[in-house]
């Protein structure tokens, strides 16, 4: 049963998914990273691209992406915010 289809609609506020996760890295030999106080090795570097967008906002956006093997066997997506300089790890929950 429909409650009231009278009732005027409400957007519900948004909220940001997927948020990226701010990690360590060395700059100069990437091949540990830092996730909440955890240093795992990255095994093997699997892909790399980059994404420039939204040039035209004030904040755009440049990222260098790589997906990467991590020594536990788990793939994960990092990136290296290129405007801001910081590395972060891209969830997908």
């Amino acid at each position: 049963m429909v409650e009231n289809p009278r009732a005027e609609a409400r957007a519900d506020p948004l909220r940001p998914v997927n948020q990226p996760v701010p990690i360590e890295m060395d700059d100069n030999d990437p091949v540990r990273l830092c996730v909440k106080g955890r240093w795992l090795v990255v095994s093997e570097w699997r892909d790399r691209w980059r994404i420039d967008d939204e040039w035209w906002r004030s904040e755009e956006v440049s990222r260098m992406y790589a997906k990467v093997l991590l020594e536990d066997g788990r793939e994960v997506t990092i990136f290296r915010d290129l405007v801001k300089r910081g590395w972060y790890l891209q969830t997908y929950d």
